[in-house]
């Protein structure tokens, strides 16, 4: 990737700021694959924003110029249910100390 796209695909930051990205998400229903032809380099502000508003990169392959366009309903990773809040302590935990144990002498 880092050969044929040089950069991000989109703003073009050094590839030393970039990391793979799967143009069709593996862990969307439409299953994409992990291989050159599904990837592309991006940076991670370009890989959140491409996730965050459900975009799918397209390169031209005639002039490799890569574009967006919105994901079809099969190509979005379905959006993960907030974490469960940790439950309050109950009130047995020990209190801190002060001082770091000491050994007993045996």
């Amino acid at each position: 990737m880092i050969a044929r796209d040089q950069g991000c695909a989109l703003c073009r930051a050094h590839y030393s700021l970039c990391e793979a990205h799967h143009i069709i998400p593996w862990e969307s229903p439409a299953r994409g694959p992990t291989d050159i032809d599904n990837g592309a380099l991006v940076c991670t502000d370009c890989h959140h924003w491409l996730h965050e508003h459900d975009l799918i990169l397209v390169r031209d392959p005639n002039t490799g110029t890569w574009t967006t366009r919105p994901a079809q309903p099969h190509e979005i990773v379905p959006k993960r249910k907030p974490a469960e809040p940790e439950p309050a302590p109950s009130g047995d935990v020990p209190e801190p100390r002060d001082q770091a144990p000491t050994a007993q002498s045996g």
